[in-house]
């Protein structure tokens, strides 16, 4: 048998296609995805051997690791999020893909760090550095409301536009705000806030 990646219904290579992967009575999947994992999620399989020879078990591992990382890139999803195995989708009927890796030597944990490791790896600069801006961006602008609704924090509108506008700047301000947020709280607790 030829090592490779074989997709029997189209993802990658042409318009997504329905597969039918999950149960359609299972709940857990609605809840996950937010619909039905038939009609919303891609399946992708592991192929392993039993015996050794048949199938080059590692290399299968690292395509499966790497179909996965680029399904993510190409759709848009968060590889730390969008993960979800058959085990935990319906356990009372699937194995996999905990059925393979356990053949490898491999856990699901390790498997996940590993697409998140490819995935990250494989991005080129320039997009790595926009990711990481745009969760910088949604980290402090989550971090202003929490703080403001704390009362640790003024001029709102102003630092969320100082965010989006110059946010290299804001991470420059990091340690002095910081430091005046310790100052507020401090003094709120002294005067008996919560």
């Amino acid at each position: 048998m030829t090592q490779g990646i074989y997709e029997c219904i189209p993802l990658l290579t042409d318009t997504p296609e329905k597969a039918w992967h999950v149960q359609y009575q299972k709940s857990l999947d609605n809840q996950i995805f937010g619909d039905d994992a038939n009609d919303i999620a891609a399946g992708v399989e592991l192929c392993f051997s039993h015996k050794r020879g048949s199938i080059n078990n590692e290399e299968a591992y690292n395509r499966y690791v790497w179909v996965i990382a680029y399904i993510c890139f190409k759709f848009g999803l968060d590889p730390t999020k969008a993960i979800i195995g058959h085990h935990i989708l319906d356990p009372q009927c699937k194995t996999d893909p905990q059925n393979a890796l356990s053949k490898m030597d491999k856990s699901y944990d390790q498997l996940l760090q590993d697409v998140v490791k490819e995935y990250y790896d494989c991005l080129p600069r320039e997009e790595l550095i926009l990711k990481l801006k745009k969760w910088q961006i949604e980290m402090a602008h989550q971090s202003i409301e929490n703080l403001n609704e704390k009362e640790l924090l003024h001029d709102v509108d102003e630092w969320k536009k100082k965010v989006e506008d110059k946010p290299d700047e804001v991470l420059q301000d990091i340690p002095w705000l910081f430091f005046v947020m310790l100052d507020r709280l401090s003094n709120k607790k002294l005067k008996g806030g919560n």
